[in-house]
């Protein structure tokens, strides 16, 4: 099972519980969307945008061990350290400019709100933005991402306890897919080809 139908289930086994529209997300995705389709040939599908609190979370942690106990495995350790998820996805057809697309204009809402940058990384054809907000004693409380590319655009936020998660996401790459190919090393750390149009920033 690959990791997008991991997550594919996971979304399926929330929608069933108590999962609700995201609007905050729903308006991340228009903006992204928009991006793409001025910036080049790409068209973005409707897709959808919801929310999960613990209980659905920890719902479908239990349901997708039941149906694929090995297979879910990454996704049930790291959603494990979240208490909330906002996610949105769409499809994209065509081909996408990633290094024409902008910055999110909402990220600056967040930063003004005390999130700091943690990873921009772009290529001709990804786009990856992450932002976290961490307590005062050191841990991070919330993480926002998102993710163009590979046929997808995704936007993901997440709340709980995240230095864990990061270093779980991390370890899984790809395979936790809660980030579309962020973790993988290909997209934050650039794979060990690269060409001179790669562009990779993180926080020390």
């Amino acid at each position: 099972m690959t990791s997008s139908r991991l997550l594919a289930l996971a979304l399926a086994v929330g929608l069933g519980l108590s999962g609700c529209v995201s609007l905050e997300m729903g308006r991340a995705k228009r903006e992204v969307a928009a991006e793409i389709e001025r910036t080049g040939d790409a068209t973005v599908g409707r897709g959808f945008a919801v929310a999960f609190g613990r209980g659905t979370i920890g719902s479908s942690r239990f349901l997708t061990r039941l149906v694929a106990p090995s297979a879910t495995e990454p996704y049930r350790r790291i959603s494990g350290h979240v208490r909330q998820i906002k996610v949105a996805r769409a499809p994209i057809v065509g081909t996408v400019d990633a290094l024409a697309i902008q910055r999110p204009s909402f990220l600056a809402d967040y930063e003004r709100d005390g999130w700091l940058p943690l990873v921009t990384a772009r290529d001709s054809s990804e786009a990856v933005w992450v932002m976290t907000r961490e307590r005062e004693d050191g841990p991070i409380t919330d993480l926002v991402a998102v993710v163009v590319g590979d046929g997808e655009l995704m936007v993901t936020r997440l709340r709980g306890d995240l230095s864990a998660l990061v270093l779980d996401a991390l370890a899984y790459g790809s395979e936790s897919d809660l980030f579309g190919d962020t973790f993988s090393g290909g997209s934050l750390f650039g794979g060990p080809e690269t060409d001179d149009t790669d562009t990779i920033d993180a926080r020390p």
